[in-house]
């Protein structure tokens, strides 16, 4: 029986990660949110049989995420949204193409504005 593949889009939305980030020090003295949505594009066998195997999981992206994350510091959004982009690449070989927003919710909350993210895609 022949095989065909397929691209799936597949997405994950609002995943938290406490992170120290900032330009300033005092910014960075305490943990604040970051918050992540993303669609990753993947090319993959038809999977009738259900295996985990055939497919990303998203489990797995996530935990992977938080481990990056882990004792980390930035002082830009940028750079965060960068990094995470292109080491999920490299986790994850299926993975063709990322769109992923992250997000500060309380950055400019003082100037009544509700959150500051940048948005990047990255492809292999």
């Amino acid at each position: 029986m022949e095989r065909k593949n397929s691209e799936m889009q597949m997405f994950l939305r609002e995943m938290y990660y406490p992170l120290r980030i900032g330009i300033s020090q005092e910014e960075r003295k305490k943990e604040q949110p970051l918050l992540i949505d993303m669609d990753i594009l993947f090319e993959t066998m038809q999977n009738k049989k259900q295996k985990i195997e055939q497919t990303i999981d998203y489990r797995e992206v996530q935990k992977k995420i938080a481990l990056f994350l882990k004792k980390k510091e930035y002082l830009l959004v940028e750079a965060v949204t960068d990094d995470i982009a292109a080491f999920l690449l490299q986790q994850f070989p299926k993975m063709k193409k990322i769109q992923k927003t992250c997000w500060k919710p309380r950055a400019l909350a003082k100037q009544k504005v509700k959150s500051v993210g940048i948005q990047i895609t990255k492809m292999r």
